[in-house]
C-alpha cells in the first residue's frame, strides 16, 4: 500500500527536486546569455508559455483521470483549491504579460498549495500503484506549481 513518505514518494521527491533545480539553473544560465544579446525577453516569454502549457496539460490530465476514476463528469471542473490554482496559473502564464499583478498573486498562492501537497499528498493512497493516473498526475501538477513559481521569481 502506498503511503506518504514511503519509498516511492521519497524517490518522486528526489527526482522532482533534481529535475526542477537543473531546469531552473539552465533557464537562468540561458537567460543571462540571452541578456547579453538583448533577446532575454523573448526567451523568458517562450519559457513561460511552454511552462504554462505543460501545467495546463497536467491539470487537464488530472481532472480527466479523476472524472473517470470517480465516474462523475463534474470532476472535470477544477473544484479544489489546488486544481483551480493550477488552472488559473497556467492561463496567466500562457496569456498574461510578464510581472503582472495576477501572475504575482497566483504564483504566491501556488507555491503554498503546491509545496503542501507535494510533501503531504493526502491523495497518495488512491490505489496500490504509484503510477495510478490520478495519483501521479496530482503530484505532477503540484510539482509544476512550485516549478512555475521558481521560474517567475
Amino acid at each position: 500500500m502506498l503511503k506518504i513518505f514511503g519509498y516511492q514518494h521519497i524517490i518522486y521527491l528526489a527526482v522532482t527536486l533534481i529535475a526542477t533545480a537543473a531546469i531552473i539553473v539552465f533557464i537562468k544560465w540561458k537567460s543571462n546569455k540571452e541578456k547579453l544579446k538583448g533577446t532575454d525577453d523573448k526567451f523568458l516569454r517562450t519559457v513561460a508559455l511552454i511552462s504554462g502549457l505543460v501545467l495546463l496539460a497536467a491539470i487537464v490530465t488530472n481532472r480527466i483521470s479523476l472524472a473517470v476514476y470517480r465516474e462523475k463528469p463534474i470532476e472535470l471542473i477544477p473544484n479544489t483549491f489546488c486544481g483551480a490554482t493550477s488552472f488559473f496559473f497556467s492561463l496567466v502564464l500562457i496569456f498574461g504579460k510578464r510581472n503582472n499583478k495576477a501572475l504575482q498573486f497566483i504564483a504566491l498562492v501556488a507555491v503554498f498549495s503546491g509545496t503542501a501537497s507535494i510533501f503531504y499528498p493526502d491523495f497518495i493512497g488512491q490505489n496500490e500503484s504509484f503510477f495510478y493516473l490520478p495519483t501521479i498526475s496530482g503530484l505532477f501538477h503540484h510539482s509544476m506549481q512550485v516549478y512555475c513559481w521558481l521560474m517567475v521569481l
